[in-house]
């Protein structure tokens, strides 16, 4: 069988065969669809199907999930990059200055602070996970694309001392757990440390909490939340001066707040 007539029959939707054979093969996808008359590796093919027929998303899948146009490695033990996060990245961007130190709190798969140090390369990162699995995935993602940041395995802000970070940028936990919006591959295959706080912005508010102590003046803290916690955000941010940023779709998602 040739790799054109597999994605034909395979029970999965057309992107997604496409997306498994051109992982299967080493390739882009657009060098399968050049070249349908190649030889279909079959065992491997089917391996990978099986693990898409059981809900697993495509990115586990094949391992792969492009972010802000780079090519990060994921796993099951790290959130999947999504285009909300993106938001997230271009409203700090304008932030960053020469010498700020940094920090990505919860960073996961490494694709907040490894893209904007790359977009800002005279800023410092530090990143901090409780996972180490996760934080190793970041290490390999950081040494992939070439983006010096110091990894730190930590709850939180708990190993920064006082005073001395210039920005704090997050996409923490911020689902509610039982909440029905959730996706059922989300709430099945990704790491749920990385996706529920209690409330649903229990994080969220420790972590402006918290940043109060680890800020210079006027530091930053930038986060990214859930859809229809704008108001409760607010108030988290009452007393800080602070703006909303919305995604795409308009829906209120990115926090930014100066002490």
């Amino acid at each position: 069988m040739n790799i054109g007539e597999w994605i034909r029959c395979a029970p999965v939707e057309w992107l997604d065969a496409e997306a498994i054979a051109a992982h299967s093969l080493g390739v882009t996808r657009s060098q399968v669809l050049a070249h349908p008359e190649w030889d279909a590796p079959e065992l491997a093919l089917e391996m990978l199907l099986q693990k898409r027929l059981t809900g697993m998303p495509l990115a586990y899948v094949t391992g792969r999930k492009e972010f802000y146009g780079r090519d990060f490695v994921v796993n099951p033990s790290v959130l999947i990059p999504r285009p909300e996060t993106e938001v997230l990245v271009e409203a700090v961007l304008p932030l960053l200055a020469p010498g700020m130190l940094c920090v990505d709190i919860g960073t996961g798969s490494g694709v907040i602070a490894i893209t904007l140090a790359l977009e800002s390369p005279e800023t410092c990162w530090i990143a901090t996970d409780v996972s180490g699995a996760a934080l190793r995935i970041a290490a390999q993602n950081a040494h992939a694309l070439a983006s010096p940041i110091k990894f730190i395995r930590a709850d939180r802000l708990e190993a920064l001392a006082a005073r001395s970070v210039d920005l704090i940028v997050s996409n923490p936990p911020y689902v509610t757990p039982g909440d029905v919006r959730l996706q059922a591959e989300v709430e099945r295959f990704e790491p749920h440390i990385a996706l529920f706080a209690k409330n649903g912005t229990s994080f969220i508010r420790e972590l402006v909490h918290d940043a109060r102590r680890v800020l210079r003046p006027h530091g930053i803290v930038a986060f990214e939340f859930g859809a229809g916690q704008s108001g409760e955000v607010r108030e988290i941010l009452c007393d800080l001066h602070h703006k909303v940023v919305p995604d795409l779709a308009g829906v209120d998602r990115v926090a930014i707040a100066r002490l």
